[in-house]
């Protein structure tokens, strides 16, 4: 093919890209190239289900809104979530190494008071991630009470809703029965270094600071340690009740309701500079929209989510994991940084993140496939987050002796841009990173042929190497 027909090929290829691309949200797309509907049924079989209840925290259900998400997991009495966020990552730690931590913003538990989940009291129970609409519910029956949990999350708003039921047996619990609902933080070490033993050896490291509040309204807990600022709000919808503190990090609303709803919110200083007036004002908005309206539009923006891409592989176990990525991705890749390589926004014990500051070796392959299964869209935090750290990796490819156009990023560094590597001596010497970044701009412009997004991002983060190249083929004009 010569370089004529080979120029003509690709405009016409980038213009159908294009045209494809012009609606950048998430509408119900009905593209030429995959002109489908995914039904519910279908996307069923990928669901994750338990017919028992399950034994360990790591064994819950993955949640999320793209920003903050979380584990869902059983005990006996109920259930317990650990809630993340995206954007939690502290200043550089001088207790952990000089790492930067990702931290989880609170523990919401749920208890009943009796065995509603107890497998030896169990006559019915079920346990299930729906895919298609974003949904953990839970269902059992006992001896002492027939219980229901549904919980997702809004898609416009960091708010958690948990809508529980549980009606109980008069013969064997009478016809009181109180539910406990308890908000805390208790923070930790995180045990990066693990496995060679340099950890932080006190156990007052990572502890934070912070204060629990409650008014009649809400729970409260802020937390101002690490270079973080931020606040959970919790409240039982329409409770005659009140919250109360246990002690500075933990609070508790205890409910006579068989039927009641919780709202939980998360607010940082990154937006807004009051995080705690910012968290209850997300809760008021929340209440005054309403759980129907709040879970519509939830089920709308997965149903457009789900139209985007369809594959049917004639192999359950590798359609689960398509399935299952996009479904992760999706609960995890809307915020302002790239999903955390070593557990996202599932990580379920306090603290503990194993694997410290970000290493892009690991942190690139949640990404690779992104674009080609048509959610270029869950690309931003990454795209975004590395564009802004160019003005770093240039400041270290010029001590690295570089005099113009050229990036080094090290394997391992912060999202602010701080190269935690760079005097590592197993890390220093590795220059891959930042090709690794320009080839996933690369791939970005490739799928959507987004030309200003090629001139002013693309081009700067993949330098010199990529003008030169563009410059020989005459594809384009820089």
């Amino acid at each position: 093919m010569n370089m004529k027909k080979l120029i003509m090929l690709y405009f016409f290829l980038a213009g159908g890209i294009a045209a494809n691309t012009k609606n950048i949200d998430y509408t119900y797309l009905k593209m030429q190239s995959a002109p489908f509907e995914v039904d519910d049924d279908y996307l069923s079989k990928h669901d994750i289900v338990y017919f028992s209840p399950t034994q360990l925290e790591a064994e819950g259900f993955p949640m999320g809104n793209g920003d903050i998400g979380g584990m869902v997991w059983n005990h006996d009495n109920g259930i317990e979530l650990q809630i993340n966020k995206n954007d939690l990552w502290t200043k550089a730690q001088p207790e952990e190494y000089g790492m930067s931590l990702l931290k989880h913003a609170v523990r919401l538990k749920i208890d009943f008071g009796a065995p509603v989940f107890s497998w030896m009291h169990l006559e019915e129970f079920e346990g299930r991630l729906s895919l298609a609409n974003a949904e953990n519910t839970y269902r059992a029956v006992t001896g002492y009470s027939a219980t229901t949990i549904r919980t997702w999350l809004a898609q416009d708003r960091n708010v958690w809703i948990v809508e529980c039921e549980n009606i109980p047996d008069p013969e064997m619990l009478g016809n009181h029965s109180v539910a406990t609902v308890s908000l805390e933080r208790l923070g930790s070490r995180s045990f990066t270094g693990w496995y060679g033993g340099w950890f932080a050896k006190n156990p007052s490291v990572g502890l934070g600071k912070m204060r629990a509040m409650a008014d009649a309204r809400e729970m409260i807990l802020e937390e101002t340690d690490g270079g973080l600022h931020f606040a959970v709000a919790c409240r039982v919808v329409e409770s005659s009740e009140e919250p109360e503190t246990v002690n500075m990090r933990r609070a508790e609303w205890r409910t006579n309701k068989c039927k009641f709803t919780i709202m939980v919110s998360v607010a940082t200083d990154r937006e807004d500079k009051d995080p705690v007036n910012a968290a209850k004002k997300l809760l008021d908005e929340a209440e005054a929209k309403g759980v129907d309206e709040l879970r519509r539009e939830k089920d709308e923006w997965y149903r457009n989510f789900w139209s985007n891409s369809f594959v049917k592989l004639g192999d359950d176990y590798l359609e689960n994991i398509y399935y299952l990525h996009r479904y992760l991705m999706s609960a995890g890749s809307r915020g302002e940084f790239p999903l955390a390589f070593n557990g996202g926004l599932w990580r379920w014990n306090r603290d503990v993140l194993n694997w410290g500051t970000p290493h892009h070796w690991n942190q690139q392959q949640e990404y690779w496939g992104l674009c080609a299964q048509n959610d270029w869209r869950l690309m931003k935090p990454y795209l975004d987050t590395y564009f802004k750290m160019i003005p770093f990796a240039e400041k270290l490819a010029k001590e690295y002796g570089a005099e113009h156009d050229a990036l080094l990023i090290t394997e391992a560094h912060n999202f602010n841009g701080v190269q935690w590597g760079k005097d590592k001596r197993y890390l220093r010497n590795n220059f891959t990173p930042a090709s690794q970044i320009a080839s996933l701009f690369w791939d970005y412009y490739e799928f959507t042929g987004d030309e200003e997004f090629l001139k002013e991002r693309c081009l700067p983060a993949s330098r010199a190497g990529l003008k030169d190249t563009l410059r020989e083929l005459s594809l384009i004009h820089i």
